[in-house]
């Protein structure tokens, strides 16, 4: 699933660059906010989570104005993958700089999901 952005009723919720307009925890709570966005277009796709068995890779865009980038962006997006999907093992997680993100969102992610037939008791 590509190209997901922190938006809540069809407008962005978060505007601006990681560490110049957006905290950290601003920027940590938009990668969340697209990473949920990401899962509910797998569902959505899918039918159902439960064909979905994991998640392999979650890649987060940032635009950060060309400064180093904190890992703990992604802290909550990994945490919402997890319990999507109850996995033990964490997916390879990238944190990616860009210069300028469509519309001024400062993140953007993609989940690399592993799917096949449904899960046992989902």
């Amino acid at each position: 699933m590509s190209g997901h952005d922190p938006e809540a009723g069809g407008r962005l919720v978060y505007r601006g660059r990681a560490g110049v307009e957006l905290t950290l925890a601003e920027t940590r709570a938009a990668a969340g906010l697209a990473a949920l966005n990401a899962l509910a277009s797998a569902e959505a796709a899918l039918g159902s989570l439960a064909r979905a068995r994991r998640c392999l890779v979650l890649t987060c865009f940032v635009d950060g104005a060309g400064r180093a980038l904190d890992p703990a962006i992604v802290r909550d997006a990994v945490a919402l993958v997890r319990r999507a999907f109850g996995s033990r093992v964490d997916p390879v997680v990238l944190v990616r700089p860009v210069q300028g993100l469509a519309g001024g969102m400062p993140v953007e992610v993609e989940l690399l999901l592993e799917v096949g037939p449904r899960r046992a008791g989902a």
